[in-house]
């Protein structure tokens, strides 16, 4: 039994993938971008103003979809098998495989900006829609920012 508890206690298992400073970077300038860009349209945007608004669309749905890849791509721990081998019970299903959050946030986050730009192409937004957007947005970095950071512990 000391024997168990000795090896149970130098085991160190692995719950989250390895901090990666790239992509908290990333987050950082999406976030920093589509700030500025909120705040340009605070007021509303036109249907008619789209088109000079297209390419801030397609830079922040690109950027978003680039670090959702680059997140996808970060390898993942095993599963947590060892605590389910030293459980009493020992179930007979296997553990479940934890996973990042991360990039479904930014396939979010990139969902949330799409919207955003059919909207504004279609009928334009007004100043409580860029709000609601807004207010999805952050609350979707809000959830990636505080991942990534508590991963650099």
């Amino acid at each position: 039994m000391l024997l168990l508890a000795l090896l149970a206690g130098a085991c160190t298992i692995k719950l989250a993938p390895d901090y990666d400073q790239s992509i908290l970077d990333g987050l950082g300038k999406v976030n920093d971008n589509a700030q500025v860009f909120f705040a340009a349209i605070s007021g509303g945007s036109s249907k008619s103003d789209f088109a000079k608004e297209d390419g801030t669309y397609s830079q922040l749905i690109g950027e978003v979809n680039a670090l959702s890849l680059q997140a996808k791509a970060r390898p993942e721990p095993p599963p947590p098998a060892v605590l389910a081998w030293l459980s009493p019970s020992r179930p007979t299903d296997p553990p479940p495989q934890l996973k990042t959050p991360t990039p479904d946030i930014l396939t979010n986050m990139a969902k949330t900006l799409g919207d955003m730009r059919k909207q504004n192409q279609k009928a334009g937004l007004s100043a409580d829609d860029v709000v609601d957007f807004k207010m999805s947005f952050d609350q979707k970095m809000s959830q990636a920012l505080t991942y990534e950071k508590a991963l650099k512990r």
